[in-house]
């Protein structure tokens, strides 16, 4: 990719950062999510980093009224859990940061790969790279969302919704 054009995007990814509006309408589920529990997470900061409930039901007599409830709640879910995503990536980073001889992403997923598998007795080269490729990932967001909470402080992680990806560039955020 030429040097102008990748400084473009750059600078484009930076522009969408600064420009996002947790109003919008495509985060509704992040919205909901944090009015629903800022009181709690405020009084149990604990209870943060906890699975939320799913014992509540809705009951209608029209099937899509139900459907729809549950994928407004898996929504939520999914909301809480990018939230806890791009706090475990700084975690991540802090201690790999710490730790200056940490492992690559390979062997950690090779470590980590018959506890997520376990019923596989030889590992699926297949899922071994995948698994590599998610941790690798991990590494690598944790200090794109440092960079973030330098710039807007560390609540805007909570507010960043589904809108601001995980590919953003880290360079973009200096």
């Amino acid at each position: 990719m030429p040097e102008n054009q990748a400084s473009l995007q750059c600078r484009g990814r930076l522009a969408t950062l600064f420009r996002y509006d947790p109003a919008d309408p495509a985060d509704y589920p992040t919205r909901v999510l944090l009015q629903g529990h800022f009181e709690q997470w405020t009084e149990q900061p604990s209870s943060f980093w906890l699975q939320m409930p799913q014992d509540l039901y809705y009951t209608s007599t029209d099937p899509q009224y139900v459907v729809i409830v549950a994928a407004l709640r898996v929504g939520q879910l999914s909301a809480h859990a990018a939230i806890l995503r791009r706090f475990y990536s700084i975690l991540l980073h802090r201690l790999r940061t710490n730790r200056p001889g940490s492992d690559d992403a390979r062997t950690i997923a090779q470590s980590i790969y018959n506890f997520l598998h376990p019923a596989t007795y030889q590992p699926n080269v297949k899922d071994l790279e995948d698994l590599t490729t998610s941790v690798k990932s991990l590494v690598q967001a944790g200090s794109r969302y440092v960079n973030i909470a330098k710039k807007l402080g560390m609540g805007s992680l909570f507010l960043l919704g589904e809108v601001i990806g995980r590919s953003m560039s880290v360079s973009a955020l200096r």
